[in-house]
């Protein structure tokens, strides 16, 4: 990902996810990834991601370069029964994320107002999307979308 956003090496850089960051307590890091879960804000009742604070750190970044990614409805699914429900009860947090899930209209709405709100900062340079289905793919953020939308879902049932 460096040939994107300029850096030469990330080895240096820390790491966190958006749960963590409230008790991230360097002042001055020369360089941070995020791992952020694009369904955070609302299963956190925020209703917006401009309402979670996790982007409050954008104010403080000298460059911010986001990299979103994408799979396919199915996958997500699959990938959400091994890693979290896998040999145990289903919680309603997990109902709610697979009926997210399982209707790629319904995601492709939560993708777009992630979209949305990463368009609205002038502090976000580079944004790409990286589709991992078979294989790892980069793709600009339009042809994303005209991607998605031509494989995962009906035109009628898409809004923008």
């Amino acid at each position: 990902m460096g040939f994107l956003t300029g850096v030469k090496s990330f080895a240096e850089w820390r790491v966190t996810n958006a749960k963590d960051l409230a008790d991230f307590s360097e002042p001055d890091v020369p360089g941070l990834i995020v791992h952020y879960d694009f369904l955070r804000a609302y299963r956190k009742h925020a209703k917006s991601y401009a309402g979670d604070k996790t982007f409050d750190i954008l104010e403080a970044a000298r460059k911010v370069s986001i990299v979103t990614l994408w799979a396919p409805p199915e996958r997500l699914e699959r990938q959400l029964y091994q890693s979290e429900i896998s040999g145990s009860r289903l919680k309603k947090k997990h109902g709610e994320i697979i009926d997210i899930y399982s209707d790629a209209a319904q995601l492709l709405t939560y993708y777009d107002a992630w979209l949305a709100f990463c368009r609205s900062s002038d502090k976000i340079g580079t944004h790409v999307i990286v589709e991992h289905d078979t294989a790892a793919k980069i793709l600009s953020l339009d042809n994303w979308r005209k991607s998605i939308v031509s494989r995962h879902c009906s035109e009628s049932a898409v809004t923008r």
